[in-house]
């Protein structure tokens, strides 16, 4: 009988480990082979598929997108724009050499931004539209992804607000320069005419020893201007109290007081009987009305004026015209008009914080027409 030698024998520990390190080759083959392979390619399928369907749903929603998206390669050449996208590049210009642009300005190039997967953000203006532009790459897709959002209205808005912050402040700064130049007026009326007639009544008074104790005439006569002085000043600190004079009265007495000594006619037409306005809104009228005739007396050449004031219809209707020699009438974007002078921002601005309209109607050679509507709702004493 054939026997083994010695050294391959199973009681040989060498051959038993070949043995059992064989029998575990095959079965860790077999595993890998029908088990963990087709497992791994399962896995794998599973991921493309996934990663697939996910490019899928990227690609619909980037069609959806109301906003424009745009795709360019590492060259900068258009891969895939979506609808919204077409629409801005079918109008006049080059967004696509715009945002090229701003990438070229900044510290990265093309390259950079998708192999880094860098994101930039940057404002472009393009056809009268303002785009806040998300600038993202994906080294994955070797691809510029480029996200517009149309804040048009948002950076009108914003430089409307500029426009009128520098309004404020340049009103702001005129009102202190008004002020200190009413103060300058106050001091030198104080001490030019009050102040010289206080003297001349001390002075008078000494002299009343020597004439018996009598008050002389002119002694009367400079109590009396001195008083008239301080009438006129008080009136132009204050024009008067609500509680002793009406609008319609002041009116009156304002149209005598300036045309008097311009040589200009006025007419005045008004409701017989005004509702009971708030103290607020009359103050507002008044200086409206001291605003337009100052204008009017400054810069018109008029020989006659006409104040139209009415209330209907739960409103102010105040209308000022003149014959004067007229300007042509400029107006903003926004409706506004445009002016230098502070008269007509003053207008505009408290007519509008009244919640009302203004229309000026004008032309060279045909006079000025002022139209003015403020609401009397919320505006009435209770």
């Amino acid at each position: 009988m054939f026997e083994l030698p010695p050294f391959l024998s199973v009681n040989n520990p060498v051959v038993v480990t070949i043995i059992i390190l064989c029998f575990l080759g095959v079965v860790i083959f077999i595993i890998y082979k029908y088990f963990y392979l087709p497992l791994q390619k399962k896995q794998q399928r599973t991921k493309n598929n996934y990663i697939k369907l996910n490019r899928e749903i990227s690609e619909i929603l980037l069609d959806k997108d109301p906003n424009p998206v745009l795709r360019l390669s590492s060259s900068g050449e258009i891969i895939r724009l979506n609808e919204a996208a077409k629409f801005v590049m079918n109008k006049k210009g080059d967004i696509k050499r715009d945002i090229l642009d701003k990438i070229s300005q900044s510290e990265y190039t093309v390259k950079d931004i998708i192999h880094k997967d860098i994101e930039i953000k940057e404002i472009i203006s393009f056809n009268g539209q303002t785009f806040d532009v998300e600038i993202k790459g994906f080294g994955k897709i070797n691809a510029l992804q480029i996200y517009m959002h149309d804040i048009t209205e948002n950076y009108e808005n914003e430089k409307k607000l500029n426009e009128y912050r520098q309004k404020v402040q340049l009103l702001t700064k005129q009102i202190e320069i008004s002020i200190e130049k009413e103060k300058d007026r106050i001091s030198k009326e104080l001490h030019d005419s009050i102040c010289q007639e206080l003297l001349l009544i001390k002075l008078n008074l000494k002299s009343v020893k020597d004439n018996n104790g009598k008050i002389s005439q002119e002694m009367i006569n400079h109590i009396e201007q001195t008083i008239d002085l301080s009438r006129n000043l008080a009136y132009r600190l204050k024009p008067f109290e609500l509680d002793d004079v009406n609008l319609i009265d002041f009116i009156y007495d304002l149209c005598e007081r300036i045309t008097t000594p311009a040589n200009i006619e006025y007419e005045f037409i008004h409701n017989k009987d005004l509702p009971d306005l708030s103290y607020d809104l009359i103050i507002n009228l008044i200086r409206i009305i001291q605003e337009v005739l100052n204008n009017i007396l400054k810069y018109s050449n008029a020989e006659k004026f006409v104040i139209d004031l009415l209330c209907r219809n739960e409103k102010v209707n105040l209308l000022i015209s003149d014959n004067g020699k007229g300007f042509i009438v400029d107006t903003l974007p926004d409706g506004r008009y445009n002016s230098k002078g502070m008269g007509l921002i003053n207008i505009q601005e408290r007519v509008k914080n009244f919640g009302g309209n203004l229309d000026i109607d004008s032309s060279p050679g045909n006079g000025v027409t002022i139209i003015i509507e403020i609401p009397i709702l919320g505006h009435k004493n209770d």
